[in-house]
């Protein structure tokens, strides 16, 4: 009788999507800086309200950021569930217009909080955020919303053809090629440098 091997099956490790991985990302910044936020506070250092401040710019980017996840499951449903000819159903269609108009402002607001949040980090609490100027936030919120160089008609896009998250003017070549590479790419790249420096802040480091 021969003897037959088990076979060793490994299951393939399903790649995080970008959005989740953010949203796991800021919860876990707000947790650091909210410790980093005691700290200061039994300091009693002049600083105080100004890390109260960060604090609630970096809450109210992640609501942003869960929100902009929830119309978008939202969205992924209507579509498939939706007529083949929105024109045809007013309601529908108003919907999807109404949730644009939504989106699209909730990504504004997210980079003039973000703004925000690097301008009292980076000017105002300095230490090991004294270099925290994260690309993605600066340039969409300079170039492209701010301080554009160049006119440019505004457009937008989100969706299922904006997997990297909502893209401000994606269409044409603002001042010189500046690109928008999407809201969850650079909120994630944002995330990707604080959380380290409030790691280094919570240990003692400068």
């Amino acid at each position: 009788m021969m003897a037959t091997k088990a076979r060793r099956t490994t299951k393939k490790r399903v790649p995080e999507k970008p959005l989740t991985r953010l949203l796991r990302s800021f919860i876990e910044a707000r947790q650091l800086f909210q410790h980093f936020q005691s700290g200061r506070m039994r300091a009693r250092g002049p600083d105080m309200e100004l890390t109260g401040e960060a604090a609630k710019r970096l809450e109210q980017l992640e609501w942003i950021a869960g929100r902009l996840y929830r119309i978008q499951a939202a969205q992924r449903r209507l579509y498939l569930r939706g007529p083949r000819r929105p024109s045809s159903h007013p309601r529908w269609a108003k919907h999807q217009h109404l949730a644009g108009k939504e989106v699209e402002l909730l990504t504004e607001a997210f980079y003039y909080f973000a703004w925000r949040f690097r301008q009292i980090l980076k000017q105002d609490l300095k230490g090991a955020f004294s270099n925290f100027s994260p690309a993605g936030i600066r340039v969409v919120r300079n170039q492209l919303i701010e301080h554009p160089t160049t006119a440019l008609a505004s457009n937008f896009l989100y969706g299922a053809d904006a997997q990297e998250g909502p893209r401000i003017k994606p269409f044409g070549t603002p001042n010189g090629g500046t690109r928008d590479r999407g809201l969850y790419v650079n909120a994630q790249e944002m995330l990707d440098a604080l959380i380290p420096r409030l790691r280094r802040q919570l240990e003692g480091g400068a």
